[in-house]
């Protein structure tokens, strides 16, 4: 029987979210929509169709983005102006397929250029209505903030890290949320106090106040903030197809295998339950990893590991972690009571810190913002004792509060575990003679050693 479009897109999405693979059931959704050449669907119903139905039937992927660019000519007319919140539906609906299609690889960049250029130029200009005023940001709190409703951590002031004329870069300390009102310190209302009324975007809680992303209370880093709607939509394109480059450096339980490069595991949570990763089920999240150095506290091990996100889901980068038996230090909601506890011995803060962002700004000059680890996680790292010289250098770098090195330069101990066995090779197999087996090096990056 012949099905709505928002039938089939339903359809599609469920069977994402719940893990059901039925290769009859997926051609059928596709025969459907191609039929009807997506006539009868909304670009809310693209978006989960898109997302639902995956890249292994047809050419789905781009067949939906094809017909979205004749969209986008229809979006972007004069004639076709639309309401605040309808406006607002379709560009999180553009938005959401070139995250979807990034993130599997097969985002086109004309697509992608289309969807830029709509988004910025019709969609920012009409939500834009007034034009703020430019005012500076003080790096200097106006008064002094009282650290007595927070035990865990010396409550620290935000400092603005990069100020252009539409957007800007600020770290946020532990202990700060950015703006949804469930901690006493407000991220959003330390800049409110600042530059007052005079960029609307931080008054529109639709727009999510101008800031690009969020950064977990316990943990710091870096959050990068518009002035401007059109600043805004530049950088939600930048942030859907992956082009806003976030870094960060975490201490975690536990000798953390070396053969570990990625976690690609799916993501859900209800309410203010814990963001859980364990099965088939939930929204995509991928977790980039370095494992930089080996160590331990006592009698407890732990790792310093560098990690890059390819999504930004709630709670990711713990909820990853732990997924893989190394949850991070001083975690309160992943970590065990106990383990949490005995971390507060030598813990100020959830050892999580987004030390790099890199982005384009309006004068598409590439913005490279690096911020050293605190004064607080140094001291902790500093209760540590390495496992071998490598982890030392590695370590070494942190405790220093040097500007990070990028990604590319930070040496995991698994780049470097293969030069030192090559050698070790050759010392006990001269040249002159023959091996009768290869060694074997696992490449393996999903296999995981649990200490």
């Amino acid at each position: 029987d012949k099905c709505s479009g928002k039938v089939l897109a339903s359809l599609a999405w469920a069977c994402e979210m719940l893990g059901v693979e039925n290769t009859n059931l997926a051609r059928s959704l596709a025969q459907q929509a191609v039929r009807s050449r997506f006539r009868e669907f909304k670009l809310s119903e693209l978006l989960l169709f898109a997302w639902g139905l995956g890249t292994s039937v047809f050419d789905m992927p781009g067949l939906i983005q094809r017909e979205l660019l004749q969209r986008l000519q229809q979006i972007a007319s004069p004639e076709r102006r639309r309401a605040g919140q309808r406006l607002l539906e379709e560009a999180k609906a553009l938005l959401g397929v070139v995250w979807v299609y990034q993130f599997r690889d097969v985002l086109q960049r004309e697509f992608l250029e289309g969807v830029r250029e709509a988004v910025i130029a019709r969609v920012a200009s009409e939500s834009e209505g007034v034009t703020p005023e430019h005012s500076e940001l003080s790096v200097q709190p106006l008064v002094a903030i009282s650290a007595a409703e927070a035990p865990v951590w010396k409550c620290l002031t935000p400092r603005c890290i990069l100020f252009l004329s539409d957007r800007f870069v600020i770290a946020k300390p532990p202990g700060w949320e950015v703006f949804d009102q469930n901690s006493e310190h407000q991220l959003l209302t330390f800049v409110e106090s600042r530059v007052g009324s005079h960029w609307p975007i931080l008054h529109d809680c639709k727009h999510d106040h101008g800031f690009l992303h969020r950064l977990d209370v316990p943990s710091s880093g870096l959050i990068l903030a518009a002035k401007t709607y059109q600043a805004y939509y530049s950088l939600r394109v930048q942030l859907s197809a992956c082009e806003v480059i976030r870094d960060y450096v975490a201490l975690c339980h536990g000798w953390v295998s070396t053969l570990l490069q990625q976690v690609n595991a799916q993501v859900y949570w209800r309410a203010d339950s814990p963001t859980r990763a364990d099965g088939a089920g939930g929204k995509p999240a991928r977790t980039h990893t370095k494992i930089l150095a080996h160590a331990a506290r006592d009698e407890d091990a732990v790792s310093l590991v560098a990690l890059r996100i390819a999504s930004g889901r709630r709670h990711q980068i713990r909820c990853h972690c732990s997924h893989k038996g190394h949850t991070t230090v001083c975690d309160s909601i992943y970590s065990s009571w106990r383990t949490w506890e005995t971390d507060l011995n030598w813990c100020s803060q959830n050892m999580l810190h987004r030390y790099h962002l890199c982005f384009v700004d309006a004068d598409g000059i590439l913005r490279d913002i690096a911020e050293p680890v605190s004064r607080q996680v140094v001291n902790s790292l500093d209760q540590v004792s390495v496992k071998d010289q490598r982890s030392r250098a590695a370590l070494k770098t942190w405790l220093g509060r040097r500007t990070p090195q990028n990604w590319a330069d930070q040496a995991s101990l698994r780049e470097l575990e293969v030069p030192m066995f090559q050698s070790a090779l050759k010392m006990r197999w001269p040249e002159d003679q023959v091996s009768l087996r290869e060694p074997e090096v696992p490449i393996n990056p999903e296999d995981e050693v649990r200490s």
